[in-house]
């Protein structure tokens, strides 16, 4: 959910959703989340420094791309099989689902309701918002939460 955090670091929020029945699934994507670990065995760890005004499109897109490889993957029947406790699932329903996040997660989460319309919701959680998605906008319902850090005093 966070440029550097691993997607154990916010807990809470997608727990209370769960609890509510909803599926959830967070995602550490690479080189954003402190370190991510393939089946392989390699890692890969954060690197900030990649993502500048020159490349934001590039890793919002490559971001909102990841999201959508694990919808297509929770729709196969196959995939779903494998995942412990879903094995009787035939898939999960993917065709309208929520995006949230924080910070850079948050403004992924609005560019998927641009480049994905089975994402039918989204948040960001005090984050600012990159990309083309702010010249178009969306009709989908987004909400951002942020602070004023003067607000303090």
């Amino acid at each position: 959910m966070s440029r550097e955090n691993a997607r154990t670091f916010y807990s809470a929020e997608p727990e209370e959703i769960a609890s509510h029945g909803w599926n959830i699934v967070s995602v550490d994507h690479p080189y954003n989340a402190g370190i991510v670990e393939f089946p392989d065995g390699h890692a890969i760890f954060a690197n900030e420094s990649i993502i500048s005004n020159g490349t934001v499109e590039f890793y919002l897109d490559a971001r909102a791309a990841d999201m959508s490889f694990v919808l297509d993957a929770l729709s196969d029947p196959s995939i779903v099989s494998q995942i412990p406790r879903l094995s009787s699932c035939a898939s999960l329903p993917t065709d309208k689902v929520g995006a949230f996040g924080h910070s850079f997660g948050g403004a992924t989460a609005l560019q998927l309701l641009l480049n994905d319309t089975r994402f039918a919701v989204g948040a960001n959680f005090d984050g600012i918002l990159f990309g083309f998605v702010i010249e178009v906008g969306t009709d989908s319902p987004f909400i951002l939460f942020g602070t004023n850090p003067r607000m303090k005093d």
